[in-house]
């Protein structure tokens, strides 16, 4: 059986490991060549959690560097960082994690964990959890175990064997509805990418070409 694997992705307003949190979504999937969901099937799969950032200061801290890379961002995405009435303490959201990703079926010892730079996304992940429990050896309170954790760069990288290569040119029209830095898009773009990667490299289709290629999957241009 292969195991649920999941992308997860923290949008925050502060740096790692201890900026203020504002949303933490996740995507389980099956890393299957051979059986590729759709971008709307995966982000209707994923998980989203949304949190009181108020109640987070000054125990987690906002930047105002990073405020100001939010200003710079798509109207869409800049709307996570709107405080409403439902946001969730951060840890009662975390708790809320941890449970839906047992009952989506991952499974701490068989699953992997991805995220898109470990130096960010598990370093917040690490944070909270110490701070949840008050220590610093928190193995047994982790989701998955350490050596299950993932860079999906890294991943992609040495699925297309190409050195750098860390995006995955995906067909046009595969990211239809997508918006950056929503967490749960974010995610299910990762896993696509993840997966098609795989794909090309198994010689099941071949990779786009020019125009055929989605910009939505490239990176920013500098």
């Amino acid at each position: 059986m292969i195991p649920v694997d999941l992308v997860y992705d923290y949008e925050t307003v502060g740096p790692a490991p201890n900026g203020a949190v504002v949303e933490l979504s996740y995507t389980p999937f099956l890393d299957q060549p051979d059986n590729v969901p759709t971008f709307e099937e995966l982000v209707n799969k994923s998980r989203k959690y949304k949190f009181n950032v108020r109640k987070q200061i000054p125990k987690r801290i906002s930047d105002k560097g990073t405020i100001e890379w939010w200003k710079k961002q798509d109207p869409e995405a800049q709307k996570i960082l709107k405080a409403l009435p439902d946001d969730l303490d951060l840890y009662d959201g975390m708790n809320q994690f941890f449970a839906d990703l047992k009952a989506d079926g991952v499974d701490r010892w068989q699953s992997f964990d991805y995220c898109r730079g470990p130096e960010f996304d598990r370093a917040i992940l690490i944070d909270i959890v110490r701070q949840m429990h008050g220590k610093l050896d928190v193995f047994n309170e982790m989701p998955t175990v350490f050596w299950n954790s993932r860079d999906v760069r890294t991943a992609i990288e040495n699925r297309l064997m190409v050195r750098g290569m860390t995006y995955t040119p995906l067909r046009r029209g595969i990211l239809n509805g997508f918006i950056k830095h929503d967490s749960r898009h974010d995610c299910a773009k990762d896993v696509l990418m993840l997966i098609y990667a795989k794909r090309y490299a198994f010689g099941l289709e071949d990779a786009p070409e020019g125009d055929d290629i989605d910009p939505l999957s490239l990176p920013d241009k500098k």
